[in-house]
């Protein structure tokens, strides 16, 4: 047990530092391709263009996840956790770098390649989860994935944070690159941190081979395998609905309510607060007295409600507050069916499974953010709109479900 704890303090730090480095980058993206002093784009460039080179920056990120999180879950099953997880972190800092020095020559293209290498390589959040799934026993396994939201929850809040402090002083010139930079560093630090602290998790290694197109394998795994199909298309429906959201929510805040990429950092701030909130003092009392099924309807109605509300409101604190609602709606439903994925599979199928997940979610997010141009071009509030339909299906095959 011991040896556990040591090993779940590790990998907890660890994610609190990646999604720190997620964290920092968000509240920027706006900046970067909508506003007149991009360093990406000229000032001639047309609304349409900007818009659509803002959602191809998030298209091609979640592409990478599409294609990585399956090969590297894949990789882990068959090599160990470690190896492929500080692998993937050091080629994570390196996409980082790329990201800044494609600001400082401003180059578009050298941008959305440096995007598609960090989402190919930052599936390290699945093989976190798939780590902690490795130690737990069943019955923990809830609690314990629930420590791995509150991690990314602490990095949520200061990633932001830390973005807006680059923003106060280095200025919007150059406010952008030093915070490319951090995420870097944070994530070298990161490196080091398994390198040197992470012992291997994996009792017994897959035998399966693995291949770059291993997400054609396990996309067939989750989306045809019975026990784990309908789980994944309720998790499509909830990576619609966040992905939906927290894509589109910078340009409402920046566009509708005129606030500005601190102002913007300090609500991912808030998002992060609200899937703290959830960690520490609201989900371990729901999951001691209720089922993780019912949990998990509970999620999507309480999110379906706050998306509507933010679809309607007409001052910024009404946002926000819709917001903070959004963020803990989410994290009680992503952990619940995080624990029933697990739960469904068998103990050499985790990284799979988990990294089956992480395709969805890349999946998912890079179809939303090809369209995610032409939605906010027409309206900020339309992808938002699609946000609390798609909650809505989730929360009803959810309560059909027997």
């Amino acid at each position: 047990m011991k040896k556990n704890t040591v090993l779940i303090g590790v990998i907890l730090v660890a994610i609190v530092l990646d999604t720190m480095g997620v964290g920092l980058i968000f509240p920027l993206m706006p900046d970067l391709f909508l506003s007149s002093h991009s360093l990406l784009l000229s000032a001639t460039a047309t609304h349409s263009w900007r818009t659509f080179f803002y959602g191809l920056s998030f298209s091609l990120w979640a592409l990478g996840i599409f294609f990585g999180a399956p090969f590297l879950g894949e990789l882990s099953d068959r090599f160990g956790r470690k190896i492929i997880l500080s692998g993937a972190l050091g080629l994570v800092a390196c996409s980082y770098m790329i990201s800044y020095l494609s600001l400082l020559a401003g180059s578009l293209t050298l941008f959305l390649l440096s995007r598609l290498l960090n989402g190919f390589f930052s599936s390290t959040f699945s093989l976190a989860q798939a780590i902690i799934v490795d130690i737990s026993p069943e019955p923990l396994r809830a609690r314990n994935l629930g420590w791995v939201v509150l991690a990314a929850s602490i990095g949520f809040v200061f990633g932001p944070v830390l973005s807006a402090a680059a923003y106060h002083f280095a200025g919007a010139t150059h406010g952008a690159d030093w915070t490319f930079a951090s995420a870097a560093l944070l994530a070298l630090i990161n490196t080091l941190l398994i390198v040197f602290l992470m012992k291997e998790s994996v009792a017994s290694r897959s035998t399966r081979a693995v291949h770059l197109f291993s997400v054609l394998t396990t996309c067939r795994f989750v989306f045809a395998d019975r026990r784990v199909v309908f789980l994944t298309l309720v998790f499509f429906l909830l990576q619609l609905g966040w992905g939906g959201y927290v894509q589109s929510i910078p340009v409402v805040l920046s566009q509708n309510f005129g606030q500005t990429p601190i102002q913007v950092s300090a609500f991912y701030a808030l998002i992060g607060a609200g899937f703290l909130t959830m960690t520490l003092w609201v989900q371990p009392f729901l999951l001691r007295r209720f089922a993780l099924k019912t949990l998990t309807m509970a999620g999507f109605i309480g999110m379906m409600l706050a998306l509507t509300v933010a679809l309607f409101v007409r001052y910024w604190i009404w946002e926000w507050g819709a917001g903070f609602l959004v963020a803990i709606s989410d994290c009680l439903v992503y952990t619940t069916l995080m624990a029933l994925f697990s739960n469904a599979v068998n103990a050499d199928e985790q990284g799979r499974v988990m990294g089956g997940a992480g395709a969805i979610f890349g999946l998912t997010w890079g179809v939303l953010a090809l369209f995610l141009g032409v939605l906010i071009a027409r309206s900020p509030m339309l992808p938002v709109a699609l946000a609390a339909f798609a909650t809505f299906i989730a929360a009803m095959l959810m309560g059909m479900r027997k």
